[in-house]
């Protein structure tokens, strides 16, 4: 369940780099992490000279789920992925966590990959 609902949010995001996407599906306390950066639209103008994604293969991760002592339970998820996008490669890496209304991202990160040629001359 936690995995299918990171391939789709993975695919909704980063399909056409929406930032509107991202925040429907955060956390409060991811969108309010977010608004303390600068907004979205600032993330998303870094993440956006990578064009959109053509290709990426099935996250993999897993999920957990903590007792708390005051008898809740706290459930979470870690999944990363690589894609393929227009202007090179990335890893996403995504946190879930699940609230009363299903599971919202606390977490989102995009590390674009260093093509081998740009690492060997940076040495």
């Amino acid at each position: 369940e936690s995995r299918r609902y990171a391939d789709a949010a993975i695919v909704a995001i980063c399909s056409r780099w929406s930032g509107r996407a991202l925040v429907a599906r955060g956390s409060a306390a991811f969108n309010d992490q977010v608004r303390n950066e600068g907004g979205i639209d600032a993330i998303f103008r870094r993440f956006s000279i990578m064009g959109p994604m053509r290709t990426f293969a099935d996250a993999t991760g897993r999920a957990r789920i903590a007792l708390l002592a005051d008898g809740h339970s706290l459930v979470t998820a870690n999944y990363v992925t690589r894609a393929q996008f227009e202007n090179g490669d990335a890893q996403i890496e995504i946190e879930l966590v699940k609230a009363a209304e299903g599971w919202k991202i606390l977490r989102f990160g995009v590390a674009p990959v260093l093509a081998p040629m740009y690492r060997a001359a940076r040495g």
